[in-house]
């Protein structure tokens, strides 16, 4: 029973066990992780026998293994790695410095000290556990923190200062470390500065502990310890060096400026710490106070005491310490650069009219200091020098008032520089003051001026009127003997000097006048008058009282009142007002150009007499800054070129592109216009054809700013890419008469002027090209066919008044020849080559070489079988002389190469010799246009003889191998090697020469039998570039190169590193269409904007903001662009185009306050708005009540 009972009751208990068993769940298992299963694998193996992973680490991470056994490729790396998160990814490869000579033996073996305690790199965990060979792999950030103490152990290579002690210190540095071979050969060359490593030091040297060190890294424990310093014994020591230096060498203007720059490097070394860095700017000021004492007027020392300043001064004090400076030193170019740089920079202080008033003061400056130095005796070089930066102001601050809006005060200043630099009568003897009045009256006269129909120039009109300056003498007496007015002796001092307060009660001697009237006389007069008037009618006429604006919209439905009551209260402006008025602008900044004078017998109150085109209306004192003072020719040229150009004339290459007025030109464009639009815009990299004429790259349309985004239509696109005179009929006209009044005048037979005067008349639409539509086949409008008439009366009008302007005679060929009339272009040149004799022998001379290649260069690009046998017919009479003949074609069946002997190559040939060795035996001191088109008018020559070998035997006889685009390319290199490297950078006959070579390798790289390699073309071409860094054609050239080469990659990261080298608005705008071109290269793209617009330099580019923008809107990224437009106008906030493609394409995008609030701080920082909301308001309104409800 009871055995029974126990039974039963431990299967009860079985049961209940059972019970709580399916009651209670089970915990499930922990899944191992992948390190673990690692782990146990490896146990396991080890248990077995078998050799574990990570105890082999020592074997192939020791440095002690052969070299042989060291080298591995790794194409495609380590997919076992750990940041691969493989299976065996705690398995990583160590790699360490090959150097089996022992060059660098130490060096990479050194290790940092901090507290007694070393800095070990992480490693990874299996090596760890097994407990092997210390790999480093990791930087950590318990690791990164020991770095960055201050207290940490350094070594420092390359920071000695020049001089015995410097150098002493560096070598006792270098000799610890046991370098061995490394220092040889180097303790000879101590003159040339420190010594040197032969081999650079690792980039990462290991910090490990000295156990582990190899016995040969270090002499002893105690050189150990002397080596490194911490970061405030650096700078100790290095304080003490520049003190003992500049003691020494006060002289050193370097030293000085080093000596200041290490303080930015303690700035960074103190960083977080209070009140430091304030104390580190002060010391700054001072050293570059104290340098000032032993170099004044030093400009690099003045730039950075400012600069330093800059860091603790508000704007206000900083604006007072220019002033000063600029008051005791306003004869730099370099400070006026960069105050006002700094000045455009400041967008709190920004504002137009203070803008204006220091470029106005900076010519003004400049102006005196030329004068003083010429006084002096300066010399010529030194003169230039002023002469260009004078120029360079006053073009840059004409370039700021057409990008501000203000276009009618910059075409007024072009007009009044160009008549007294170029139609001012003779000076007189009485100075420049005598003048300024002059032209003062000539101003207050209303006489037409440069580009004015009816001009005809200052010095003309003068003659016409009788009032010639040359009658005035220096006594103040004229000829007659009449004493000058106390307004010209004023100005014969020297213009207004300050205003002289009259004492009270001295009588003052007014003119003889008639006596005042009263009021109640001049009451009696006028209803006299009136009652005259009424009787001459016959009858009495009623004035009704004229209806006010508010009643006449009421006939028309409209409640002014409340509506702009409404427009006044409401903090909102609507995005379609917004648009309608953006429109409204853009089109009157079009027509609204062309400046007005008050003149004397004009009412003022003439306002509604104004047409829609009607300008700004200036004063003598609006203009009076533009008056420059006598100029050089080369000077007196090179600001009618800038001029020009600043008005859209194509005046092609006449300065090099590494000028600073080129190279500031294109930084300083809002739009994208001529070569640059060739270049950007097409498919291609070369330019070719005109800005009118573009095949556009659909994908490249945001490079067109201020065009519609996305649109399809090439329309709007080409008009946003026109030049200046283009956008506007009136304005073709004025650029034409103004061209025309410079070749009749100063520049007669200057070929640029002549060639830009017939591209100006050939824009003007032709009567079929207006009426068609705007968008044809080819995606090319109709402005981009050529009006030749109108352009050939223009050239033969100028002709028939000057039969021996030659450079007119190229310019009309040029015309017919790019029009496709081969056979009156022929006609021309042989005229005008056959004309030469009876020329001047000056002009023949100099005009003969450009006609005859462009002859030749004419006849080749007709193509066909005789096209080089014309050219070397023209090219053959360049060389060997004599009258011209013009080429006869053969009879039927006859071979063009018949007519040429080998006695007539040989004397072209020798003749070529012989202009070469005269023209190059100066090129050291004088290399122009001519000069360069004797050299490409030779190897043209030489290239095309091979040609006539082939089908003339007595010739190929002759020539041997001795000629062909071999030669021709040789010919070119001597040329350029001629000039002095010094003299190449700024010369633009030379940057021209090396143009024609690289095209000419170019085009035989891509031709069915090359006769150059691509390597040699890329070589050619960088060479060329590392002259001529920012020339677009260099560049397009390359672009071209490497795109048929396939190797696109190459030129990106090429352009990338010119950029950042040489920060340019053409090369960032030429690498970031190369990353466009490239598939899903959007990101490339947007961050090479972004690094272009951190640059200090181009960050206040213009066009870069306005493409960066233009770019984010076609990608459909509104609200990305409205960021940048805001970060646009507070970098660039002077030009008025960035403001309106906000306000144009953003509008439906901003908050209507914010819309409001940009109107107003738009006109609030000066930029000239001409069209008010409410008209855009009225227009509206009035267009809805025409509306049939």
């Amino acid at each position: 029973m009871s055995a029974a009972h126990g039974s039963s009751t431990m299967i009860h208990c079985c049961r209940h066990e059972k019970k709580k068993q399916k009651v209670e769940p089970a915990v499930p298992q922990r899944r191992k992780t992948d390190e673990e299963k690692i782990i146990e694998l490896e146990r396991k193996a080890a248990e077995q026998g078998q050799a574990v992973r990570g105890a082999h680490v020592s074997s192939w991470a020791s440095t002690d293994v052969a070299p042989e056994d060291m080298y591995f490729l790794d194409s495609r790396g380590d997919r076992n790695n750990l940041v691969y998160n493989g299976l065996y990814r705690a398995d990583i490869a160590a790699y360490h410095r090959t150097d089996p000579s022992g060059l660098a033996r130490g060096a990479t073996q050194h290790h940092g000290r901090h507290n007694q305690r070393f800095v070990d790199p992480e490693t990874d965990a299996a090596t760890q556990k097994a407990g092997g060979f210390s790999a480093p792999r990791y930087f950590g950030a318990r690791q990164a923190r020991a770095e960055r103490d201050r207290g940490l152990k350094r070594l420092r290579l390359g920071h000695a200062l020049e001089g015995p002690q410097g150098r002493a210190e560096q070598d006792k540095a270098l000799k610890k470390l046991r370098l061995g071979h490394a220092l040889e050969g180097t303790q000879g060359s101590k003159q040339n500065g420190p010594a040197k490593l032969s081999l650079p030091l690792p980039v990462f040297i290991p910090l490990e502990q000295a156990s582990k060190q190899p016995q040969h890294a270090w002499a002893s424990n105690d050189e150990e310890e002397g080596l490194g310093e911490s970061q405030d014994e650096y700078i100790l020591r290095r304080t003490r060096e520049f003190n003992v230096a500049v003691r020494e060498r006060s002289h050193d203007l370097q030293l000085w400026l080093d000596y200041a720059a290490f303080q930015d490097e303690t700035t960074r070394a103190v960083r977080g710490r209070r009140g430091v860095q304030a104390g580190i700017a002060e010391k700054k000021i001072s050293i570059l106070e104290r340098a000032l004492e032993f170099h004044p007027g030093s400009d690099r020392l003045l730039l950075a005491l400012l600069d330093a300043a800059q860091a603790m001064s508000s704007s206000e004090e900083l604006q007072r310490r220019w002033q000063v400076v600029l008051s005791y030193h306003g004869g730099s170019a370099k400070l006026w650069q960069e105050h006002l740089q700094w000045q455009r920079a400041q967008y709190a202080s920004f504002a137009v009219p203070q803008l204006r008033a220091s470029y106005r003061n900076a010519v003004q400056a400049l102006k005196q200091e030329r004068m003083r130095r010429s006084h002096k005796g300066a010399p010529a070089s030194i003169l230039a020098e002023t002469e260009d930066a004078l120029v360079g102001f006053f073009i840059e601050g004409c370039r700021f008032e057409m990008q501000a809006g203000h276009m009618e005060r910059a075409v007024a200043s072009i007009q009044a520089a160009l008549e007294n630099s170029c139609f001012a009568p003779s000076i007189p003897v009485g100075g420049e003051g005598t003048k300024a009045g002059a032209f003062r009256d000539f101003w207050e006269a209303g006489a037409p001026l440069v580009g004015d129909e009816g001009a005809t120039g200052w010095a003309t009109w003068e003659s016409k009127q009788g009032l010639g300056l040359h009658s005035l003498v220096p006594n103040g007496t004229s000829s007659g003997g009449t004493a000058t007015t106390p307004r010209q002796e004023e100005e014969e001092k020297g213009g207004w000097g300050e205003w002289v307060p009259l004492m009270p009660g001295t009588p003052m001697e007014p003119k003889a006048a008639p006596e005042p009237e009263t009021e109640a006389e001049a009451a009696a007069d006028e209803a006299t008058d009136e009652a005259i008037d009424e009787q001459e009618e016959g009858e009495l006429i009623e004035i009704l009282p004229e209806p006010t604006d508010e009643e006449l919209l009421a006939q028309l439905g409209l409640e002014l009142e409340q509506q702009m009551a409404d427009l006044t209260a409401s903090d909102e402006l609507p995005a379609g007002i917004m648009q309608q008025w953006a429109e409204e602008e853009l089109r009157r900044d079009r027509v609204q150009w062309q400046p007005r004078r008050e003149l004397p017998d004009q009412a003022t109150d003439e306002e509604e007499d104004r047409g829609d085109d009607a300008g700004e209306v200036l004063e003598f004192r609006d203009i009076k800054g533009s008056m420059l003072g006598p100029l050089s020719e080369q000077a007196q040229l090179g600001l009618v070129c800038q001029c020009l150009e600043l008005l859209g004339a194509p005046l092609g290459g006449w300065q090099s592109s590494n000028a600073a007025a080129q190279q500031a030109a294109n930084n300083s464009r809002d739009s994208l216009t001529g070569p640059l639009a060739q270049l950007l815009l097409q498919p291609g990299w070369l330019m070719q054809g005109s800005s009118s004429s573009l095949h556009l790259d659909p994908k490249l349309t945001w490079l067109a700013p201020g065009a519609p985004p996305n649109g399809k239509d090439p329309g709007p696109i080409l008009a946003a890419t026109q030049p200046w005179f283009q956008r506007h009929p009136s304005r073709q006209a004025f650029l034409s008469r103004t061209l025309a009044l410079l070749l009749s005048g100063p520049f007669s037979n200057y070929l640029p002027f002549c060639e830009a005067l017939l591209a100006v008349e050939a824009s003007h639409l032709t009567p079929d090209a207006a009426k068609a539509p705007a968008q044809q086949a080819g995606g090319e409008s109709a402005s981009g066919q050529l009006n030749v008439s109108r352009a050939r009366e223009a050239a033969k009008k100028l002709l028939a008044e000057q039969r021996g302007n030659l450079g007119m005679w190229a310019a009309y060929a040029g015309l017919e020849s790019r029009a496709g009339q081969y056979k009156a272009a022929r006609k021309v040149y042989d005229t005008a080559l056959s004309s030469l004799p009876s020329m001047q022998a000056s002009s023949s001379q100099q005009h003969a070489a450009s006609l005859a290649l462009a002859y030749a260069e004419s006849e080749l690009s007709r193509g066909g079988n005789e096209a080089p046998m014309r050219a070397l017919h023209v090219l053959a009479w360049l060389g060997s002389g004599g009258p011209f003949m013009p080429f006869k074609s053969p009879a039927k069946g006859g071979a063009a190469s018949a007519a040429f002997t080998p006695d007539m190559i040989l004397q072209a040939r020798q003749g070529f010799q012989t202009q070469l060795s005269q023209t190059l035996s100066v090129a050291a001191t004088s290399f122009d246009a001519t000069s360069a088109a004797v050299v490409s008018a030779a190897a043209l020559f030489e290239e095309l003889l091979p040609v006539l070998a082939a089908s003339n035997g007595p010739v190929r006889a002759l020539l041997g191998e001795g000629s062909g685009p071999s030669a021709a390319v040789a010919l070119y290199q001597h040329a350029v090697d001629a000039v002095p490297s010094e003299a190449q950078h700024f010369n633009a006959a030379v940057e021209g020469l090396r143009v024609k070579q690289c095209g000419m390798l170019l085009a035989y790289t891509s031709c069915r039998h090359p006769a150059a390699t691509p390597g040699h073309t890329r070589q050619a071409l960088l060479k060329a570039l590392e002259v001529y860094p920012e020339s677009g054609r260099l560049l397009g050239m390359l672009a071209q190169s490497e795109q048929r080469g396939h190797t696109l990659s190459r030129l990106r990261l090429h352009l990338t590193g010119l950029c950042q080298g040489t920060p340019a608005a053409l090369l960032w705008l030429m690498a970031i269409k190369a990353e466009a071109t490239v598939p899903a290269g959007s990101h490339r793209v947007q961050a090479l904007f972004e690094q272009a617009i951190a640059d200090k330099t181009s960050q206040h580019f213009p066009l870069l903001w306005r493409c960066y923008m233009s770019y984010e809107i076609c990608r459909g990224r509104y609200e990305a662009a409205r960021r940048i437009l805001l970060r646009a106008v507070h970098t660039c906030p002077g030009a008025k185009a960035l403001w309106l493609d906000g306000m144009h394409f953003l509008a439906d995008q901003m908050p209507g306050t914010e819309r409001k609030d940009l109107l107003q701080l738009m006109m609030a920082k000066g930029l000239h708005v001409r069209t008010d909301t409410y008209e855009i308001l009225l227009k509206t309104a009035a267009d809805a009540a025409s509306l049939p409800s």
